[in-house]
């Protein structure tokens, strides 16, 4: 999958990246953890795989009380909601991840955003 030519080992490297990833944060007795969504990004490695790879390491591994994924662009949160949805799981509310998004946008600018989204829910209590 993506750009290694063995689908069957990049998937067990994929998985045993988010176990290493869980493990790591038992030993620390972490009581949650943000994790990206590893095998999203540029090597081309199936979307929806990687999300069925990641949500099962995190179904499997219950050392960590809390687990987010976090996610950099709305076509990769589509498809780990395709895949949560398929295992009956939730996931958060669209409107909430579009606003968390980066989209590529340079830290500062999101930053802005987010203050500015702040101060708008600041006048309106």
């Amino acid at each position: 999958a993506g750009d290694c030519a063995n689908a069957e080992l990049a998937s067990a490297l994929l998985g045993r990246s988010y176990h290493e990833v869980l493990r790591e944060a038992a030993k620390l007795q972490a009581g949650s953890l943000a994790c990206p969504a590893i095998g999203c990004g540029v090597r081309g490695y199936p979307l929806e795989e990687a999300a069925l790879v990641g949500l099962r390491a995190i179904l499997e591994d219950r050392g960590v009380p809390y687990v987010e994924v976090r996610i950099w662009d709305w076509v990769t949160f589509q498809g780990w909601k395709r895949e949560c949805d398929k295992l009956g799981l939730a996931a958060c509310e669209e409107g909430a991840v579009r606003d968390a998004l980066w989209e590529g946008e340079p830290l500062a600018a999101w930053q802005a955003k987010r203050v500015s989204r702040e101060e708008q829910l600041c006048t309106l209590m």
